[in-house]
């Protein structure tokens, strides 16, 4: 209560007193009074009965460029920081043999085992694309 203004927080919060359940008052209501080895009982029987959720799917197809199957020459992309400018693949490094989630690259004469997450077909012999710009609109 605030002795200055004769109000108590709730009187001037709501605008009037508020009652309180007995329960709040009263440690002897049934409620309250509990015993605690049937407490503990209900409660692992209810743990026990907590089922884990699912897990949402999850995709195992990763992709892979798929002329990395048949290429001779790859770039390596730099997971490292780059400066401003820098280009983000380094190479073009010969391709020495293929595994199912690696290659293994001749890198300025030795071999390295690089992840094929990290890697980028070189397009030796391309074709060029001709655009006719006059149909172009």
């Amino acid at each position: 209560m605030k002795a200055e203004i004769q109000y108590t927080a709730t009187q001037l919060v709501y605008g009037t007193t508020i009652r309180l359940p007995g329960e709040f008052v009263d440690p002897s209501s049934s409620s309250m009074n509990m015993d605690l080895t049937s407490y503990t009982n209900r409660l692992a029987n209810a743990m026990r009965s907590v089922k884990p959720a699912s897990t949402r799917p999850q995709s195992t197809d990763v992709f892979v460029q798929s002329d990395l199957r048949y290429i001779t020459h790859v770039f390596v992309r730099r997971d490292s920081h780059r400066r401003p400018l820098e280009s983000a693949y380094e190479g073009f490094f010969r391709v020495v043999q293929r595994e199912p989630k690696y290659f293994i690259v001749n890198k300025n004469g030795t071999n390295d085992k690089t992840s094929i997450d990290r890697l980028k077909a070189v397009c030796l012999q391309c074709n060029p694309i001709h655009v006719n710009f006059s149909s172009v609109q």
